[in-house]
């Protein structure tokens, strides 16, 4: 079974904290779950939680963590040649906290759909990544 690329980079693009989201690319099933069952609200997590771990088929797909926004936001900024925008989004990011922040100057200068465009695409090449490294069929 095949599955968009588009759709894995989205999902990538909106890995949340403590959740993981879950990949079976035989029967395209795509399912999302916090990453600590005490958090489980009712059977039907439990169920799923209970597939994922007894069917071996479920792939985890990258999480808030291998996303690495902090990296994404200075390579964006890095790569902006007005200078001084570069410098106020380095500043943000060595600040307290720096994601509001960044995000803040960004949409400030008018520049977030840029920025989100600029995410989007790294999450992108990061789904490519992942679905070659898990064999995962995919279309463009």
């Amino acid at each position: 079974m095949k599955i968009a690329l588009k759709l894995i980079a989205q999902k990538i693009d909106e890995a949340m904290c403590e959740w993981e989201t879950y990949y079976n690319p035989k029967t395209g099933k795509m399912v999302e779950l916090p990453d600590d069952e005490n958090f489980f609200i009712d059977d039907d997590m439990v169920r799923l939680a209970e597939e994922i771990e007894n069917n071996g088929d479920f792939l985890r797909l990258p999480n808030q963590y291998e996303v690495k926004e902090y990296r994404i936001m200075r390579d964006f900024a890095l790569g902006l040649h007005d200078e001084k925008l570069k410098i106020e989004l380095l500043d943000a990011l060595t600040r307290k906290h720096p994601y509001r922040r960044f995000k803040d100057v960004v949409k400030y200068y008018e520049v977030a759909e840029a920025y989100y465009d600029y995410k989007f695409n790294r999450c992108y090449e990061l789904a490519k990544a992942w679905c070659i490294e898990h064999s995962v069929d995919f279309f463009e």
